[in-house]
């Protein structure tokens, strides 16, 4: 996500003493969801789950990333993977990104569902913001000259968060049971990538679309 040196940069800025110290699981941490937490137990860090507490898969916090897996979701009729990514804009305020990707196995054919939170600080406290990511319409996803006009089904967006970089990839999502075959056949194979606006602290799409 970030080189170390922004991490320092970031570390020796002008904010509070308090916002210094934070890294990516301070942040991490500050999501509205009670259940979704990382601790450091037994000397390793671990995130806790619908299942309980989980071994991360990645804890880049020098990069300002984090991951883990729960696969007993739901009573072990699915799996979930929690990842968290640290955004900074040029005068160093943090924006958070938390995607929680949950695929149910309870019916004949898994469907995978991608819930993509943003917040920024506000004050001493973490906020919601809804206004981080660019409406993403159906006919980015589609190739060009594909009529979308009488698709009026349902679709579903899937997300990745970098590990690295600062470039948030979104893909219409397959696995969704309303996507039906005559939207698939039309639809872009490759993903949008969202670029990272330092500036206006928000993600700008690609100008070729």
């Amino acid at each position: 996500m970030f080189q170390v040196v922004a991490v320092l940069c970031f570390l020796h800025s002008g904010t509070s003493l308090a916002a210094e110290r934070m890294t990516v699981i301070d942040y991490y941490n500050r999501n509205k969801h009670d259940n979704l937490r990382i601790e450091n137990r037994d000397g390793a860090w671990k995130g806790q789950g619908d299942s309980g507490w989980h071994p991360l898969k990645v804890a880049d916090i020098a990069n300002g990333y984090v991951e883990y897996e729960d696969a007993g979701y739901n009573n072990g009729t699915g799996y979930a993977t929690y990842s968290g990514a640290l955004f900074l804009t040029n005068d160093k305020q943090p924006m958070f990104a938390l995607l929680q990707t949950i695929t149910s196995t309870e019916q004949k054919c898994p469907k995978t569902t991608y819930t993509l939170e943003t917040y920024r600080m506000d004050g001493d406290q973490m906020v919601e913001a809804t206004d981080v990511m660019p409406p993403l319409p159906l006919s980015l996803f589609m190739k060009k000259g594909a009529n979308t006009e009488k698709n009026e089904v349902p679709y579903a967006i899937g997300f990745r968060l970098p590990r690295k970089g600062t470039t948030v990839e979104a893909f219409l999502e397959a696995s969704a049971p309303y996507c039906v075959r005559e939207i698939l056949k039309n639809a872009r194979l490759e993903p949008i990538k969202l670029k990272w606006n330092k500036t206006t602290g928000r993600f700008d799409l690609p100008g070729n679309l």
